[in-house]
């Protein structure tokens, strides 16, 4: 996808794959039930790796809390 901003974990981050947002409801992972729940698979990113496919959702929350940071394209390639 063409301008898609990349992002790095400024600490160790946790979070459900694609298939698994896929399954949670509006309200979140608390409104599933305990069977529902064990179905998700989540996703590690530990503190200065990349984490572009994080929810999308969680990307603005995540920088003003300083726990992720756009990493910056360099130019000219």
């Amino acid at each position: 996808m063409i301008g898609k901003k990349s992002y790095r974990a400024l600490v160790g981050l946790t979070y459900p794959d694609a298939a698994s947002l896929k399954l949670i409801p509006k309200g979140g992972v608390i409104k599933l039930s305990p069977e529902q729940a064990s179905k998700l698979k989540y996703k590690n990113a530990a503190a200065g790796k990349t984490c572009d496919d994080i929810p999308e959702d969680a990307v603005g929350w995540l920088l003003r809390d300083g726990l992720i940071a756009e990493i910056e394209k360099k130019k000219g390639g």
